[in-house]
C-alpha cells in the first residue's frame, strides 16, 4: 500500500467511525439499542472514557487499513457495494465475537449475539445498523489512488 493509500485510509477509517458513533447514538430514538462502544469499552478496561473513546477510534483506523489492503482490492462493485458487505460482515463479527468480548467486564454482559441483555433483538439491530453505517462511511470515503504499475 502506498503511503498516499494508508493516509486515506486513516482518514476514511476516522470519517468511518465518527459516523458509526453517531449513529449509535442516535439509534435509541428509532427504538434500537443504543451502541456506545467507546464507553463500553472504557467500562471493560477499567479507565477513563477517553481511553474507551481512543481505542475505538484505533479499531476503526485498524478496520480501514484492513478494508483498504485486502477488501478493497479483491471485492468487485463500487465503493458503496463494498462498504456494504464489510459492514455487514463486521456487524456478524461485532454481534458475535466483540460484543461478548467486550460486555465481559461490565456491570451486564452483553452475550453472544447480546443473549444476556434485556432486549437483545434491539441492541442486534442496533449493532448492524452502527456497523453498517461504518462500512458504507467506509466504502463511500476511501477513494485510492491507482498504484504505478510495476513492468
Amino acid at each position: 500500500m502506498s503511503q498516499a493509500n494508508f493516509i486515506r485510509a486513516v482518514i476514511a477509517g476516522i470519517i468511518a467511525t465518527a459516523v458509526m458513533a453517531m449513529t449509535g447514538f442516535w439509534q435509541r430514538g428509532l427504538g434500537l439499542g443504543q451502541v456506545d462502544v467507546g464507553e463500553a469499552l472504557s467500562t471493560n478496561m477499567g479507565h477513563h472514557f477517553v481511553w474507551g473513546q481512543g481505542t475505538f477510534l484505533a479499531a476503526g483506523v485498524i478496520l480501514a487499513l484492513i478494508y483498504a489492503q485486502w477488501v478493497f482490492p479483491r471485492v468487485p462493485g463500487t465503493g458503496l457495494t463494498k462498504g456494504l458487505l464489510y459492514g455487514n460482515a463486521f456487524a456478524v463479527v461485532a454481534v458475535a465475537v466483540a460484543a461478548p468480548v467486550i460486555g465481559a467486564g461490565t456491570d451486564e454482559p452483553f452475550g453472544v449475539f447480546y443473549s444476556k441483555m434485556a432486549s437483545p433483538g434491539a441492541m442486534v439491530g442496533g449493532s448492524f445498523l452502527a456497523c453498517v453505517a461504518y462500512g458504507l462511511a467506509l466504502g463511500l470515503s476511501y477513494q485510492p489512488v491507482p498504484e504505478p504499475s510495476r513492468a
